[in-house]
């Protein structure tokens, strides 16, 4: 967006100059050399200062909102500085400052960020008001744009989102696959055993996460977890790498239009495709078998693959969608559903590692609800919901760090009022998740992991309520949240209970956690040591 705004104004400008130089510079040119120095030195400062005014200063209607320098963003892009790092240093003080809602760039363009739980009810709960930004992934060709495609449940709006609402609906309302979740963290608990009891988390929840959401979108078995050099894992994370690149996240004209000037770029894309085809293929055959046997009766709703119930659901409550159009929600389920709770079941290692009494709490628990017998016990979904505990540290994890730390851009449909200032019609309006649930006037000491926070008997759960939105607010709220939530509770539980784990005395996170990512963070590199209790 920066690009094409500069290469947007340098063409405008050039002409003028061109038109300038013609008519006054050149016949000047002959007579007075010194006369053209200072009308060029003129005409290069116009230049900058009118880049300068299009680029790092926000829309005129905004400007006065306290904003984030421009530079001073860029500079802690390019320095690599985590999400938290910059709450810490380049928001919370203008947070203070204006009653929550401030201005900052963003891939779309100048954004107004809003932090007050009352501001963002009223974004999220008002979708008339602030519909979801069509392009709120950038425009053109680019990667991210492959992969969160158009049109799908989480880029439509209007009556074309509903259309595909009403066709995942009933799907996530029946699944709830428990027992596949168990399953693969048992495949999990094999890996723990062959690594010797020390291992990288983050690698191997990434490919939990990822046999997870396949196996649950479209009921594919890519073995991600037994196998890192699956052909499916390498095309996925080659793709995901390549879409949350800093460069062409942040300059998307590079990846589009000047992508010709990056090989590896292109070769990504042509992996799109291939990508792409095979997830197409799946559910071409998936409908031809449904057809045939008219329904996969063998499972129970809850343990079927959302594929299989979209298609099942067409003819009767749910909407019909075209084979392409069930391929955009599916990758939407993937790419929404496997980096974040991969995450926030790192955090929530993380924080269980480095505070012993709550992992000891959690394992009280499980034994409590499953059993202490020396064999592995897969939750009900019925447990999983009854667990108080396992509940609470999932919150406390998802507060205080949530993987989503923005919200997805929307647009103001009309001139409305955040915070106190008025908000012009057009402009692009962002819920900060991190700014609100790190925000100290809200949360006792915000920066501290403590679950109890959550206890439904402390009164601060209430008074905090409207704070928590790690999964988003109203009808656009996460259709996967209960989904990622039944994951996140069996492999804790399960994990609890079978094994003690801690980090290593040599551990990059023993002075704090190490952030990676951007828009979705999560611990770097977190390698664990394990315990086995039976």
């Amino acid at each position: 967006m920066i690009v094409t705004s500069v290469k947007d104004m340098l063409q405008m400008t050039s002409s003028h100059i061109l038109s300038f130089y013609e008519l006054y510079i050149l016949p000047t040119v002959k007579n007075d050399k010194k006369k053209l120095t200072y009308v060029g030195s003129a005409i290069a400062a116009t230049l900058f200062y009118t880049l300068y005014r299009k680029i790092a200063l926000p829309p005129a209607g905004i400007r006065a909102i306290p904003r984030v320098n421009f530079f001073s963003y860029m500079a802690s892009v390019l320095r690599g500085d985590d999400p938290h790092q910059q709450l810490k240093y380049l928001y919370s003080p203008l947070i203070s400052k204006a009653n929550g809602v401030y201005v900052r760039p963003n891939r779309v363009g100048w954004s107004v960020y809003v932090t007050n739980p009352v501001d963002m009810k009223k974004v999220y709960l008002k979708g008339d008001l602030f519909p979801k930004d069509s392009h709120s992934f950038g425009k053109g060709d680019t990667l991210i744009n492959g992969m969160i495609r158009t049109p799908s449940i989480l880029t439509s709006v209007g009556a074309k989102w509903k259309l595909h609402r009403k066709a995942a609906n009933p799907a996530f309302h029946r699944a709830m696959p428990v027992n596949l979740f168990g399953r693969l963290t048992q495949q999990l608990f094999t890996e723990i055993e062959k690594e010797d009891g020390t291992m990288n988390m983050s690698a191997y929840l990434e490919r939990f996460g990822f046999d997870a959401i396949t196996a649950a979108g479209f009921g594919y078995n890519a073995n991600a977890i037994g196998d890192k050099n699956s052909e499916w894992v390498r095309y996925y994370t080659t793709l995901v790498k390549g879409v949350f690149n800093p460069f062409f996240f942040l300059f998307p004209i590079f990846d589009t239009k000047l992508r010709w000037m990056f090989p590896s770029r292109v070769r990504l894309h042509q992996t799109l495709k291939d990508f792409l085809a095979k997830v197409e293929e799946i559910i071409i055959e998936k409908r031809v078998l449904i057809a045939k046997q008219g329904g996969i009766d063998s499972l129970d709703d809850a343990e079927k693959d959302l594929c299989t119930l979209m298609i099942e659901a067409e003819a009767g409550e749910g909407g019909a969608l075209t084979n392409e159009e069930m391929m955009n929600d599916v990758l939407a389920f993937i790419l929404a559903g496997h980096d974040t709770t991969a995450n926030a079941l790192g955090s929530a290692m993380y924080y269980l590692a480095t505070h012993r009494d709550c992992q000891q709490k959690l394992r009280d628990e499980a034994i409590q609800y499953l059993g202490d017998a020396p064999f592995d016990v897969i939750p009900t979904v019925e447990q999983t919901k009854d667990m108080p505990y396992v509940n609470m540290v999932i919150k406390e994890t998802l507060r205080i760090m949530g993987p989503a730390v923005w919200g997805q851009p929307r647009v103001a449909a009309e001139d409305t009022e955040l915070g106190g200032f008025m908000i012009p019609k057009g402009t692009i309006v962002t819920t900060d998740i991190i700014g609100v649930q790190h925000d100290a006037n809200i949360w006792q000491d915000p920066e501290t992991f403590n679950p109890e926070r959550f206890n439904p008997e402390n009164e601060d759960s209430k008074r905090t309520n409207n704070a928590w939105l790690p999964f988003g607010n109203g009808q656009r709220q996460c259709i996967g949240m209960n989904m990622s939530l039944a994951e996140q509770r069996v492999l804790l539980t399960m994990m609890a209970r079978k094994y003690i784990w801690s980090l290593p005395k040599d551990s990059i996170h023993k002075d704090g956690m190490v952030i990676n990512g951007m828009d979705i963070v999560g611990p770097k590199e977190l390698i664990l040591d394990f315990t086995k209790r039976y």
